[in-house]
């Protein structure tokens, strides 16, 4: 395996090395910076001391971790990256969802969709959940507050009541003001062991369009990749991972680019 380009996102770093406590004062850098890496150097700061060391690049978008370097897992092929079975694991594990993710989760579950006011609550808490306030106010300008229940009620128990639609994220783009991502954020709350989100990091990073196609092809990418390598994960957390990963090749810039 070669390390002699091995790269790390800024951001990963700097989240690695508050989980590793380690003091990172060999040189700044950004969050969107490309930060090269040196072994066994950085192999603290990447968390081998962890059950769960932070994912970075070697060979051209192959991720791997620390405790790939002494023991490879499994590499696995998805789109046009690569990781090893140890990093979708470790990356899943720090996606893990926080307490604002599950609350809106609990909500999608629980709440009675043909109350209108729950339904509005529960759209609002997804569009907050993924930093959609502009989206939130985009609907409520284009739709009346009891128009827009309506349509969100009709579409979301539309869905709970059919688990297998692939016309999910359609019903979902039709109402004005709705799209693809935030559509498929709301569909990952309502059911997360069915339903992924796809939004700009999976389309830039691994080509996915932004429409309906694109969303079934990447549930069915998913449901693939889950049972083929038997991954004991919900859909929702397996793309977590996967945008966790993809987030670094999209998010990241050479120096002096």
């Amino acid at each position: 395996m070669d390390l002699s380009n091995a790269w790390i996102n800024g951001r990963a770093l700097n989240e690695s090395l508050k989980a590793t406590k380690v003091d990172y004062n060999l040189r700044k850098f950004s969050l969107t910076d490309r930060v090269k890496l040196y072994f066994p150097r950085d192999n603290i700061a990447l968390g081998v001391e962890l059950e769960n060391a932070t994912p970075f690049i070697v060979e051209s978008n192959f991720f791997i971790t620390v405790h790939d370097l002494d023991s490879p897992s499994k590499t696995i092929d998805f789109s046009n990256i690569r990781f090893t079975k140890d990093a979708l694991n470790s990356a899943i594990a720090i996606m893990s969802y926080d307490e604002k993710t599950k609350h809106v989760e609990n909500l999608g579950k629980s709440s009675n969709f043909k109350d209108l006011s729950k339904t509005l609550y529960f759209s609002e808490c997804v569009c907050d959940w993924g930093r959609g306030q502009r989206v939130w106010a985009n609907l409520n300008r284009h739709h009346s507050s009891s128009v827009l229940g309506q349509l969100l009620s009709k579409w979301l128990l539309s869905v709970k009541a059919r688990y297998g639609d692939l016309y999910a994220i359609t019903l979902g783009t039709n109402i004005k003001g709705l799209g693809v991502s935030f559509a498929s954020k709301h569909l990952r709350h309502l059911k997360p062991e069915k339903f992924p989100v796809l939004d700009s990091v999976l389309h830039q990073g691994l080509g996915y369009a932004l429409n309906s196609a694109g969303y079934n092809l990447l549930i069915s990418d998913l449901s693939r990749l889950k049972n083929e390598n038997s991954l004991p994960y919900r859909i929702a957390d397996i793309e977590s991972g996967i945008f966790y990963l993809t987030r670094q090749l999209v998010r990241s810039k050479e120096k002096g680019t």
